[in-house]
């Protein structure tokens, strides 16, 4: 699953709702479905991150990419 950060959090602010509220949320959610594990790994603006998402016509940036 891919997480794009709503626009009324900052950058500064999407790391601490990810792990404090959409974390525990999910965590109870992938309980429910058995789910072995749910990793949520934050994503990294570099040079090359934008030229692939640019080449690959895609209009926003994912913030975290989550396992379950």
């Amino acid at each position: 699953m891919c997480l794009h950060r709503c626009e009324d959090l900052s950058r500064e602010e999407f790391p601490d709702y990810r792990l404090n509220k959409h974390g525990p949320y999910s965590m109870e959610n992938a309980s429910k479905m058995r789910a072995i594990r749910y990793v949520q790994d934050p994503t990294i603006s570099t040079p090359m991150n934008e030229a692939l998402r640019s080449s690959r016509g895609m209009v926003t940036e994912f913030d975290c990419v989550a396992e379950v």
